[in-house]
Parts: C-alpha cells; structure tokens; sequence
C-alpha cells in the first residue's frame, strides 16, 4: 500500500534541477525564494526562476523534460497523471527561455501544455521552444 502511495505522490510532482546558480524555487502560496543546491520536489503552485546564468531542468515522472534557461520564470499550473497514467501538464512562463522534449502522448487525456502571456502552446510529442520577452 505505501508503495502505491509513493507512486501516486511521484505523478503529481516533477524534479527540478539545478544545473547553473542560480535557480531559485518557491513553495506554492510564499512570497520568499530559496536557492535550489541540486535538487527540488517541484508541485502545483510552485514557481521556479533562474538568474541571468542559471539554467535548470524540471524532470517529469514519464521521462519528459523541460530546460529552464538563463532570466526564466515558471509557475507550475497543472501536474498530474491521466486516468491511463500518461503526463498531463501546464506551465505559465512570465519570462525567458525554454526548451521541453516531451514523450510521444497516445492518450487523449495527457497533455503538455505551456502558457504565456501572449499565447499557449499545446504539444503531444515534440521539441517545443519558447521564448517569452
């Protein structure tokens, strides 16, 4: 039973990794930023944000990624499983750079979504760039 607990606990996560200083992270409903060392659970709510030369990878639960790069910030919307177990996601990226290679999605019901303030991108399986100014 803990181990189905644990696997449903993982499909409504992602992994956030540091790869250049500085990333910074912060918790659903705070107002202050942490500095992230290496690594972070990442959850609905939560928001991320790199510094002019930090760069980061959020690691989603199938194998799909997104590269956060340099002056970027993202505020995770939507981080679940579908019924069938495939990625259903939303980013909203107020500024800055990045770069998703997402899974091939077969089920209807999975979806890798990333807004911005000017328009959403809606992919089910290929290498989406954006860029917001």
């Amino acid at each position: 039973m803990a181990l189905l607990a644990a696997a449903r606990l993982a499909r409504d996560q992602a992994t956030l990794e540091a790869q250049r200083p500085e990333v910074q992270w912060s918790v659903a409903g705070a107002t202050e930023w942490v500095p992230v060392p290496v690594r972070q659970e990442v959850r609905v709510g939560d928001r991320v944000r790199t510094s002019t030369t930090g760069r980061a990878r959020l690691v989603y639960f199938e194998g799909s990624v997104t590269d956060v790069g340099p002056g970027t910030g993202v505020l995770v919307q939507r981080l679940e499983a579908s019924p069938e177990g495939s990625l259903t996601m939303r980013l909203f990226q107020a500024v800055g750079t990045t770069l998703s290679r997402v899974r091939q999605l077969v089920d209807p019901a999975a979806g890798f979504e990333i807004e911005t303030p000017a328009a959403t991108a809606f992919v089910r399986g290929t290498t989406p760039r954006v860029q917001v100014g």
